[in-house]
């Protein structure tokens, strides 16, 4: 993965670390900093794949809710990303990812983030990584943090990945392997089936990823 150091103006976030309840609905934060440093984002996400689902989506009343996504992290900084919104709805994509520093001048402080595409100021996510496994990616709008992307990481891509999205790469292609067991496109569901072999690397928590000036 490429590091980059992006020099922006946001002025935001503080710590804040919160297991995400899935019955209450989409939350959000004023201030929100990861808690894996610029560094230890290239060891964690390496080789291995995001399973989940969109935080947008947790609504008791949505039809759609925890529908599955998917993202690939390939060892050599490559990704694959699969959005399920619905019935014969999909969404693939291939994002250039990056490690970033952010620079807040205005808070005269910098902090990591992790970045999907190249389109100037848009894609940043901050990583919440638990010691269980659960992997939470969050993103900035209209001035407070949102949950966006919510599960755990694993080692194998689910064989849902490609009834959600019928054009996600092959495994080969990848160089990734499959998880046969785990079929269903609703996230909860397929946890039932197989929870997946979990990437837990509580030793790559930091308390405190913020640095100042």
């Amino acid at each position: 993965m490429k590091r980059l150091v992006k020099t922006l103006t946001l002025g935001l976030l503080a710590v804040a670390i919160a297991t995400p309840s899935y019955a209450e609905g989409r939350k959000r934060w004023k201030k929100l900093y990861s808690n894996v440093t610029q560094e230890d984002m290239g060891k964690l996400f390496n080789g291995v794949v995001h399973v989940g689902f969109g935080g947008a989506s947790q609504k008791n009343t949505d039809p759609n809710q925890f529908a599955l996504g998917v993202t690939w992290f390939g060892k050599d900084g490559s990704s694959s990303e699969c959005i399920f919104k619905s019935d014969k709805k999909w969404d693939t994509f291939s994002p250039e990812i990056s490690l970033v520093t952010y620079n807040s001048k205005r808070r005269k402080e910098t902090y990591p983030l992790l970045k999907f595409g190249d389109i100037k100021g848009s894609g940043y996510r901050a990583v919440i990584h638990s010691p269980n496994g659960s992997t939470g990616l969050y993103m900035h709008w209209k001035g407070y943090w949102w949950e966006s992307e919510l599960g755990h990481l694993q080692a194998r891509l689910p064989a849902a990945t490609w009834t959600a999205c019928p054009d996600f790469p092959s495994a080969a292609s990848l160089g990734a392997k499959v998880n046969q067991k785990q079929i269903s496109t609703n996230y909860m569901e397929l946890l039932t089936q197989d929870k997946g072999k979990r990437i837990k690397r509580p030793d790559l928590i930091t308390k405190n990823t913020v640095v100042k000036y």
